[in-house]
């Protein structure tokens, strides 16, 4: 740590703020409201989103000094001397004791309770249940669908999909190739349009419009319209025929799901309405639906369920409704 990092953490009111954010964020006590407070924070002023920028890059770089320091080999032991423990000992011991933490924690909320680390400090990011569309130049712009985030990484041709699901246009006029990372790869577009989704670490992409490029290791995979390709850390899979409408049914405000088991529907559903839906048995989970439902009439859900399956709902407060 310099001189400069004790600047950071010590004279400046509004960096420390940011700061004391990041730490609660990462804490394993943060809640929905504090998440919520923290978007109101940062809304609230440039200087305050130039100050949490910061502190993620702080936080960051102390976290990478302290696996670091957890990593060095040992050495010879030098002459004693007299036990000397200043702070920069104390906080980078500290952020070593916290490392395990943070990355569970951070960037693996418990049910996804709140945005993590990484999606707050994205550039842009959808609440639960929002929608938007951004226009980052006149050749490119992005749909974003609920709890998602996007990074401008070096233009509006450098992105990252650091959560969720977004619809990605380029147009003609672009001159260069549009670049998504997404989980363990990338896409390049010339004049396309293609959708991107990130489940844990597995993405899948579908070509709307023209073609994409697929790179994955040293592996390319070029998409045509109507095709779509899945990726992880362990490989990318071939090409295969798309459900487009299914895909992208939540841009005209439906969600539609063909044969899927009930479990997976509900993972869905749990994307966009407060609260979550937990189903208690797991061999109800598995049935299978077949269903339409309005993103603004979720609410609804759990009696279709109770109607259609035979099933209980029990329904607790903060949102919690349990199916078994």
């Amino acid at each position: 740590m310099t001189d400069s990092d004790h600047t950071f953490l010590d004279h400046d009111p509004l960096k420390r703020e940011a700061l004391d954010w990041v730490v609660r964020l990462t804490s394993g006590t943060a809640t929905v409201a504090d998440a919520d407070r923290l978007t109101a924070w940062r809304a609230a002023h440039p200087d305050h989103e130039a100050a949490f920028r910061d502190a993620v890059r702080t936080w960051k770089l102390l976290g990478d000094a302290a696996r670091a320091a957890g990593a060095a080999p040992a050495t010879a032991a030098p002459a004693r001397r007299p036990a000397v423990l200043g702070r920069r000992a104390l906080l980078v011991g500290s952020v070593a004791a916290s490392v395990a933490a943070v990355a569970v924690l951070g960037r693996n909320p418990p049910l996804g309770l709140w945005p993590s680390f990484d999606e707050l400090a994205a550039d842009y990011r959808t609440a639960k249940g929002e929608r938007r569309r951004i226009v980052l130049s006149d050749d490119v712009s992005v749909h974003l669908n609920t709890q998602s985030s996007v990074a401008v990484r070096t233009s509006p041709h450098r992105l990252s999909l650091v959560a969720g699901e977004a619809i990605v246009t380029c147009r003609a006029g672009a001159g260069e190739a549009v670049e998504l990372v997404a989980g363990h790869g990338r896409v390049v577009a010339g004049e396309a349009e293609f959708s991107a989704r990130l489940d844990g670490q597995t993405a899948s992409v579908v070509c709307l419009e023209g073609d994409v490029v697929i790179h994955h290791g040293s592996r390319r995979l070029r998409l045509l319209r109507g095709q779509q390709a899945r990726y992880s850390a362990d490989g990318l899979d071939s090409a295969a025929p798309a459900d487009v409408e299914t895909a992208t049914a939540w841009t005209n405000g439906l969600l539609v799901f063909k044969n899927r088991p009930l479990a997976e529907v509900i993972d869905e559903v749990n994307r966009y309405r407060p609260g979550r839906i937990l189903v208690t048995r797991s061999e109800l989970g598995g049935r299978l639906v077949n269903a339409s439902f309005h993103i603004d009439r979720l609410d609804l859900i759990p009696a279709q369920i109770r109607d259609v399956f035979g099933v209980s709902v029990t329904e607790l407060p903060g949102g919690l409704v349990l199916i078994g």
